[in-house]
């Protein structure tokens, strides 16, 4: 297979699982959106309770597993004040660089502009859901 066309294949994957990939804002459709560099990220993290950030790259496996776990995640759990955000470490390699990401992927969680937690690995649903989970609610009893 040529390089060029397991790029368009592991594109198509990526859209499929990020939805308006190309908007930079939350949006009431879209559960994920994805991150247009650090300025953009630091704004999302500064205006909203919760942000859960999971760094990808398309070439790699691990994030190929991940991503449609943590988009069914950001779809079945959505609040105000709370936004899931994809950053792709070649179309946003500031982001990744910012945050000190070394390895994909790692997802990292906001709350009130703090970093409280992260991993890095691709996780199950319910393990997503176990570390997420309490700071989602903490964001629903502040409301």
């Amino acid at each position: 297979m040529e390089d060029k066309e397991l790029e368009e294949i592991l594109e198509k994957l990526y859209r499929k699982y990020v939805k308006g990939g190309e908007q930079a804002e939350e949006e009431p459709g879209d559960p994920v959106v994805e991150s247009q560099g650090w300025d953009n990220f630091l704004k999302l993290v500064k205006e909203k309770k919760l942000v859960v950030a999971v760094v990808t790259s398309p070439t790699c496996s691990a994030c190929m597993f991940y991503i449609p776990i943590f988009t069914e995640y950001a779809s079945r759990n959505r609040a105000r004040g709370v936004v899931y955000v994809i950053v792709d470490v070649y179309r946003d390699p500031e982001t990744a660089y910012a945050l000190g990401v070394m390895a994909t992927p790692t997802t990292l969680i906001f709350h009130k502009g703090e970093l409280v937690d992260g991993f890095v690995g691709a996780v199950s649903y319910e393990d997503l859901e176990a570390r997420v989970g309490r700071w989602l609610r903490r964001v629903e009893e502040e409301e």
